[in-house]
């Protein structure tokens, strides 16, 4: 299928097993809408243009999702077994906003250019997120709710709201720029958080909350900021601030906790509290002013 010009309008409905739909849209004011119900569902779109707008649901088991968009907006919502979306939006005032519920979900995203915006929920087992922003003021709010949930993160100058709800939950982030921000939440066993932000004016909230909670942190430039609270049994903490005017503020509640800190550079604060038995603090601040 193609659509080439202004105003383009597509309303499709697939209805069975083995569903396919290859798509083209060229020009202004794209619009399409799009249900798949069944098995073996696949979609393959491209939007070339400004202003255009897929909502989509694919309902059933082995869905497929390959994208392309420019100075876009995508609703998607994929329910049942093996959910696949890979997608590329390029371009100013990318907006995604996507559900995924079932088993092995997943999902690789690029949105390159400015105001880049992503809302995901993955509800399920073995959910799993590749996600990259590059851009200026990109912002993501993902929610991750099942067991065995996996996210993998590259922002530059950006915005994550993140919550990891269940077991074994991992999350290995990487922000990259000015006005880094990281609020995140991971409750259940097993979580594992391993964070880099690399820039000025860095800002990372976390709240760990169950067993075997572990954290792996590095902070490098200047004005940076953690605040930390892990709750439970066997919680891990591994932290280095690089730069001036560091800041870190740690609770660690329950047993056999451990904390091993490198702060570097000048007028560096660190405020902790471990409340607990057979708890471990290995410190060290380098520089003036600490």
């Amino acid at each position: 299928m193609v659509q080439d010009g202004a105003d383009n309008y597509l309303e499709m409905v697939q209805d069975g097993t083995d569903n396919y739909l290859e798509m083209v849209q060229v020009g202004t004011d794209n619009y399409l809408e799009m249900v798949q119900d069944g098995a073996d569902n696949y979609l393959e779109m491209v939007q070339d243009g400004a202003d255009n707008y897929l909502e989509m649901v694919q309902d059933g088991a082995d869905n497929y999702l390959e994208m392309v968009q420019m100075d876009n907006y995508l609703k998607k919502v994929q329910d049942g077994a093996d959910n696949y979306l890979e997608m590329v939006q390029d371009g100013a005032d990318n907006y995604l906003e996507m559900v995924q519920d079932g088993i092995d979900n997943y999902f690789k995203m690029v949105q390159d250019g400015a105001d880049n915006y992503l809302e995901m929920v993955q509800d399920g087992m073995d959910n799993y997120l590749e996600m990259v922003q590059d851009g200026a003021d990109n912002y993501l709010e993902m929610v991750q709710d099942g067991a065995d949930n996996y996210l993998e993160m590259v922002q530059m100058d950006n915005y994550l709201e993140m919550v990891q709800d269940g077991a074994d939950n991992y999350l290995e982030m990487v922000q990259d720029g000015a006005d880094n921000y990281l609020e995140m939440v991971q409750d259940g066993m097993d979580n594992y958080f391993k964070m880099v932000q690399d820039g000025a004016d860095n800002y990372l909230e976390m709240v760990q909350d169950g067993m075997d909670n572990y954290l792996e942190m590095v902070q490098d430039g200047a004005d940076n900021y953690l605040e930390m609270v892990q709750d439970g049994a066997d919680n891990y903490l591994e932290m280095v601030q690089d730069g001036a005017d560091n800041y870190l503020e740690m609770v660690q509640d329950g047993m056999d906790n451990y904390l091993e800190m490198v702060q570097d550079g000048m007028d560096n604060y660190l405020e902790m509290v471990q409340d607990g038995m057979d708890n471990y603090l290995e410190m060290v601040q380098d520089g003036m002013d600490n």
